[in-house]
């Protein structure tokens, strides 16, 4: 383990940490630092703390002297990681059976614990110090904001996750897993395995959509002006040449209540919406944010008067969930050109639907599985 500068470097030996000078190659001193294996380490962005992580406690050092800074002792279990926030304020590890957990250095006080199904080997921050990426005997990756809020889940490794690692850029999010290294890229379906082929690109205007397989290309501006003129919900309960694609239904009545969140109808939406908000973050560009909320409501204000939309209303009344639909997918949609990422498949299917005058209102379950059938007023 290298300090920024490269001067220095720790090297454990079972319970002691050997701190050498790189230039002159020469054993500084060595710190007797646990009773048991040290299982981690890492060095503070400012180069002057080390931490050290055994099975049962986690310790700080002054890295130019080797005096003992503190300890935390409420911790247990294999881990191979302990990382700094890249402010240096934050330090995070396997905390115990079951999670791992942030704390501030100030005063060693736990601030964050984030829950897994088994020890957690790997932590690792974004290089904004807005994420921190956890892993371990659950065979699946979880990126936290580091602020409060539920986990991006990813999956890929087929065994423990070892080890985790974020690209200087912040783009690229690297883990090992029983020897082999799995990537993801923050991109169109949130993180998407940077080994994936790239999503097709779109080839023709908006204002080209003939039906759900249209492939459709734009610049933001353009998508957005060409949104506002749509003749939203014309064609609600009317047939249409794609029939074959969905299950019918003529009127609001027909429409049943919205799926819950775990739904994976809803849930991919969410992904798509909280890939803008990882963009806005990642790249220090909070104008996303405003850009997508600027877009949905413009998105409300052009297809309200289409439908009897309410502004009392929640999603269980469907004129105004189809409402909040069209809004959310028009400005996910906008986003997404706005960043320049190519536009997920299943995303550009349901446009193609509101773009037609329909309402695809969520898929039909009465045949089980996937793939579904959509549910189409």
């Amino acid at each position: 383990m290298l300090s920024p500068d490269s001067r220095l470097a720790a090297v454990g030996r079972y319970q002691a940490v050997e701190i050498w000078d790189v230039v002159e190659q020469s054993l500084l001193y060595t710190i007797r630092a646990h009773q048991r294996l040290v299982q981690a380490m890492a060095v503070s962005p400012d180069g002057r703390m080390l931490a050290t992580r055994s099975f049962d406690d986690l310790a700080l050092w002054d890295l130019q002297t080797g005096e003992p800074l503190g300890a935390i002792t409420a911790v247990a279990g294999p881990t191979s990681a302990v990382a700094f926030s890249t402010d240096g304020r934050l330090l995070a590890s396997g905390y115990d059976r079951t999670s791992a957990a942030l704390w501030r250095i100030a005063d060693l006080t736990i601030v964050a614990r984030f829950p897994a199904n088994g020890f957690q080997h790997a932590v690792a921050f974004s290089p904004d110090g807005g994420w921190l990426a956890t892993g371990g005997q659950d065979e699946v990756v979880r990126v936290w904001p580091v602020d409060g809020g539920p986990p991006i889940t990813l999956h890929g490794p087929a065994a423990w996750v070892d080890s985790l690692a974020f690209a200087p850029g912040g783009r690229t999010l690297a883990a090992t897993s029983a020897g082999r290294v799995h990537f993801w890229t923050y991109g169109p379906e949130l993180i998407i395995p940077a080994q994936s082929p790239p999503q097709p690109t779109w080839s023709a205007l908006l204002a080209e959509t003939t039906g759900p397989n249209s492939r459709l290309t734009a610049t933001a501006t353009e998508f957005i002006t060409q949104a506002l003129r749509l003749p939203w919900f014309t064609h609600i309960g009317q047939p249409s040449a794609w029939d074959d694609t969905c299950v019918r239904l003529t009127d609001w009545i027909d429409c049943p209540e919205p799926p819950d969140n775990r739904d994976e109808f809803v849930e991919q939406q969410h992904r798509w919406i909280d890939a803008i908000k990882i963009a806005a973050r990642t790249f220090n560009r909070p104008e996303l944010t405003e850009f997508f909320e600027r877009t949905r409501q413009q998105v409300i204000n052009a297809v309200r008067q289409h439908v009897p939309y309410d502004d009392s209303s929640d999603s269980y009344d469907p004129p105004t969930r189809s409402v909040w639909d069209a809004a959310d997918t028009a400005a996910t949609i906008a986003s997404f050109l706005e960043l320049g990422w190519s536009i997920p498949t299943d995303l550009e299917r349901r446009w193609a639907w509101f773009a037609a005058g329909h309402w695809p209102c969520e898929p039909d379950r009465t045949g089980g599985g996937p793939p579904y059938r959509l549910r189409v007023l």
